[in-house]
């Protein structure tokens, strides 16, 4: 994650691919990282109401919000791409790709049994194979899916609390269920970091 603060006072945050501005003000305003372009509309009347000329200024499409930090933010959105740019080229990614293409390949052909199983046990194979010579990303996909497993069991965990749909689950059984399910989200998340 990298922080950014302007002149106004401004706090810009990047984390992956979500811009976070938070303005001296308190507004905070979230968006998906993206280039930057010249003001236009709303936000080019602003400025030159402001005494100032748009043409100075930059801001990202979609919002009325000049940046003085254009830079900083054109500067992260390449570095997002170029991150992105290696993962695509990167040889476990393009493997992985590869078998989840034949389990995608399979999967249209499900109405088909004849087809499907000998399509399906080919994409298992793949797999098998891509685990046993990519084991550390095979470790980081497992951790990942463990990760992402307590997380949605802390979903569920707070809605737990929240939801009744008949009425009959007492104040008492809601919090045991939502306990239930943070005690098996820390487990899930324990397994990974055992990974």
């Amino acid at each position: 994650m990298n922080s950014h603060t302007t002149q106004s006072g401004s706090i810009l945050t990047v984390d992956g691919a979500t811009l976070t501005i938070r303005t001296a003000s308190g507004k905070q305003i979230t968006q998906s990282l993206g280039r930057t372009a010249r003001l236009s509309g709303k936000a080019a009347d602003a400025v030159r109401s402001a005494g100032k000329d748009p043409a100075d200024y930059r801001g990202l499409p979609g919002t009325n919000y000049d940046l003085a930090a254009a830079d900083w933010i054109d500067a992260q959105y390449e570095a997002l791409e170029q991150r992105r740019e290696a993962d695509r080229r990167n040889p476990v990614n393009i493997a992985r790709s590869r078998v989840n293409d034949l389990f995608a390949r399979a999967e249209r052909r499900i109405d088909y049994p004849g087809e499907y199983y000998p399509m399906l046990s080919g994409a298992r194979a793949a797999l098998a194979a891509w685990r046993a010579q990519y084991p550390d990303a095979a470790r980081a996909e497992d951790r990942q899916e463990l990760l992402d497993e307590a997380r949605d069991l802390q979903d569920l965990a707070t809605g737990a609390l929240l939801y009744d749909a008949d009425g009959w689950l007492s104040r008492e059984d809601q919090q045991r269920r939502h306990d239930e399910y943070l005690a098996q989200a820390a487990a899930k998340r324990a397994e990974a970091e055992a990974i």
